[in-house]
């Protein structure tokens, strides 16, 4: 295991800092009912120990929120919080990336576990990404396999299931394939799209992400 895990309070964020720009507070405390302490913004996030973050009024979206973590073992971390067409809160996790060698291996697995478990305490329906990448470009963009094992869900289209034994004729989205073990299929054959990690009890990201940390015998308790 790691030593980002070895500490026993490993999910709360430690030493951050968070500011915000004009607006941005009184976004943050509609949305949510109340103002969130630093260290609920810098979990749900998934922000490292010591992070600063700035908080802003999205440029693009209206009544949306735009998140900016900085560290020194970080190239980009952003996140865009909005709700969807039913009201959810959800996060799209715009960038993560890392600077290599300084920062410690599994450092977006920590990342994103801080995450989920912050972003399900504040009551956030959903994650969503654009996984890029592909078997070809695996070595600079790997997101497309990265975030599909840590339960990011999409449906197959008729691409991929062209490619699927025909004991697994059924499955139809990229969860339902890494429950059956299709890791090794989709490492090869998988490709770039939008992907939801779906933050409810008992959903079927949580089981494939639960299947994962157990591989890595790593205890998270959502």
């Amino acid at each position: 295991m790691s030593r980002l895990f070895d500490s026993p309070d490993w999910l709360i964020p430690q030493g951050v800092a968070v500011r915000y720009a004009p607006g941005a507070a009184a976004l943050s405390a509609q949305m949510f009912g109340r103002v969130l302490a630093d260290t609920e913004v810098a979990q749900m996030i998934g922000a490292l120990d010591d992070a600063e973050i700035a908080v802003s009024l999205h440029k693009r979206f209206s009544l949306a929120l735009f998140f900016e973590s900085f560290h020194p073992w970080l190239i980009l971390q952003e996140r865009t919080l909005r709700r969807d067409n039913s009201g959810g809160l959800y996060f799209h996790n715009d960038f993560f990336t890392v600077r290599k060698p300084i920062a410690p291996k599994q450092l977006g697995l920590f990342s994103f576990l801080r995450q989920v478990v912050g972003a399900r305490a504040q009551g956030l329906a959903y994650l969503a990404t654009w996984a890029a990448g592909d078997y070809s470009r695996r070595n600079e963009l790997n997101g497309y396999f990265t975030w599909a094992r840590f339960g990011y869900d999409a449906p197959l289209v008729a691409s991929d299931r062209a490619r699927l034994p025909r004991a697994w004729a059924g499955v139809a989205t990229l969860n339902e394939l890494m429950l059956h073990g299709g890791k090794d299929l989709w490492l090869r054959h998988g490709s770039e799209r939008r992907m939801i990690f779906d933050l409810a009890d008992d959903s079927s990201s949580l089981k494939v992400l639960s299947k994962y940390l157990a591989e890595k015998r790593i205890e998270v308790q959502f």
